[in-house]
């Protein structure tokens, strides 16, 4: 089992509304005592003197290792704070080796800067040329024969900057052509200039100057990298490698024959919030997202009709069963899935407790069920489509549910099933039964070719209980009227198919009604006539 202490150099990714000058980030750096701290000519002139001399000539060693002053160094970087190395200090102490602006500002900042408060510390911020030059170096590979694709030599000159729109010579804002904006023969500039990335983000480095310290010179081979981070407009933070967060340091090793080792520790030291400030916080943010939902509300409106059956937020209503195997029961392909699940419906109380004497027919809730099928070369086909309309009084009961397939409109469709695999399938899995964008009077499938394919049966287990019955329990008023709407499905199907008979006995009643009277006073003015 790996230890989980062992430091990941992987990438870290954190996120903060707050100032990121408000990032503090303090990095130890403490050299180890290489393999190669023994010369190998001590062990070649005591090998043929005996033992006692290497014994005596390894104490000397190890003593005066010992009293060697401790190899560290220790500081706390702000963000893009910059620290100059030993060989920047030599380079910008001389005004003639700087010609470019920013050298020059680095070197009013050395000349007045005394001396350099770390040995081996020192950052790079984001204006300096290593972040480009580190930006094009980068590899997908270790291989040493990796070789560049088109698109990453071209993305080796883009740097992720702030976009700004066009200006022109009189600094107004340039108007972009609405014909002909393709340029079919774009120059390098242009190209350089159309590719950039609008997410703006902002690198540091912090580095270390790892060279032996009798050395005078200093050269930019010695340097390593000890932390990347970078920053871009939405407060998203990269750092790379992550906090050690008391964990194992991470170790640097040099390169050469010295082969030098050095652990070094980064940790955040960032000021924390206190506790005011954190519930002061807190607050701001929730009174925001309030305000920020009641100006959504306000814009979409309330003519919504609300969902009539409720269940808890972390509550699952759709599952996927496990494959089964069918296996041969007299004539049919039997599989038993034997897949339990269960949930929870919430009534909405408002709606029961309504006494406007609506017509509206609440719909019970339903069960939709997809059979799909895999065959040994591994083809997913739709079986059937089936629906069952939830038991309205409580107990345990078993319902068997017929099942339908959409059939194409050739005999392509079916070949490619049959050899392929895949057949139509339904996007609205309420289309079952009754779509739910459905709102007019008559539904028709008419044209909607389907296929018998099998039956699914299934056990119900259902527990009812209803607060309202026991708070309206003294009005037989109420309770009839809330008994009336928590009806069954069959129940209001069969209620809504009386009503319209009833409605249809009526039109022909009033019609025969006015037909008899019509003849009536047509008779009447005949025998007036006669």
């Amino acid at each position: 089992m790996a230890d989980l202490l062992e430091p990941d150099f992987g990438t870290a990714i954190y996120r903060s509304n707050d100032n990121i000058q408000n990032l503090k980030i303090r990095v130890v750096i403490k050299k180890v005592t290489s393999s190669t701290a023994l010369p190998q000519s001590i062990f070649g002139k005591h090998a043929a003197g005996g033992g006692a001399g290497m014994e005596l000539a390894d104490l000397r060693l190890k003593h005066s290792l010992s009293s060697q002053p401790q190899d560290s160094d220790e500081y706390i970087f702000g963000y893009q704070e910059k620290l100059f190395s030993q060989r920047e200090w030599d380079l910008y102490s001389s005004l003639g080796n700087c010609q470019t602006v920013l050298e020059k500002k680095y070197h009013e900042e050395v000349k007045h800067t005394r001396t350099r408060p770390t040995t081996r510390l020192f950052s790079y911020v984001d204006h300096d040329t290593f972040t480009n030059i580190d930006e094009r170096a980068q590899r997908m590979t270790t291989s040493a024969a990796e070789v560049p694709t088109f698109l990453a030599e071209r993305m080796t000159t883009v740097r992720r900057r702030r976009t700004r729109p066009a200006r022109t010579a009189d600094g107004e804002e340039a108007v972009v052509p609405k014909i002909n904006i393709v340029n079919l023969n774009p120059t390098p500039e242009k190209m350089s200039n159309s590719h950039i990335l609008t997410t703006p983000v902002q690198t540091m480095y912090i580095m270390a100057d790892l060279s032996p310290k009798h050395r005078e010179q200093k050269l930019s081979s010695d340097e390593y990298v000890l932390c990347t981070i970078k920053v871009d407009a939405h407060g998203v933070i990269t750092t790379k490698p992550d906090f050690n967060r008391g964990q194992k340091p991470y170790t640097v090793e040099t390169d050469g024959l010295g082969k030098e080792v050095f652990e070094y520790w980064i940790e955040s030291v960032s000021q924390q919030m206190s506790c005011r400030e954190r519930d002061g916080e807190t607050k701001m943010y929730r009174e925001l997202y309030a305000r920020h939902a009641d100006f959504l509300a306000a814009c979409v409106g309330t003519e919504f009709e609300m969902v009539t059956w409720r269940t808890r937020g972390d509550q699952q209503l759709s599952w996927v069963t496990q494959t089964c195997s069918t296996a041969v029961h007299g004539r049919d392909n039997v599989a038993h899935f034997s897949f339990p699940f269960e949930f929870e419906l919430f009534y909405k109380k408002e709606t029961i407790e309504d006494e406007k004497g609506t017509d509206e027919m609440m719909r019970w809730p339903q069960l939709y069920i997809e059979v799909l099928s895999l065959d040994s070369w591994h083809r997913y086909r739709t079986e059937g489509y089936g629906y069952i309309t939830l038991p309205t009084s409580p107990g345990c009961r078993m319902e068997t549910l017929n099942t339908w397939r959409p059939v194409g409109h050739s005999i392509r469709d079916e070949l490619r099933r049959f050899f392929v695999g895949g057949s139509p399938e339904l996007e609205d899995p309420t289309y079952v039964s009754v779509p739910s964008t459905f709102e007019g009077a008559h539904l028709s499938k008419f044209g909607f070719k389907t296929e018998s394919t099998g039956s699914v049966t299934i056990r119900i287990n259902t527990i009812q209980q209803s607060r309202s019955f026991l708070d309206t329990a003294a009005s037989k008023k109420k309770l009839a009227s809330l008994v009336d709407r928590l009806g069954g499905g069959a129940m209001q199907q069969g209620l809504a198919a009386v009503l319209e008979s009833f409605q249809k006995a009526r039109q022909r009643m009033l019609v025969a009604r006015q037909r008899a009277y019509a003849t009536g006073a047509a008779s009447q003015v005949e025998e007036s006539e006669a």
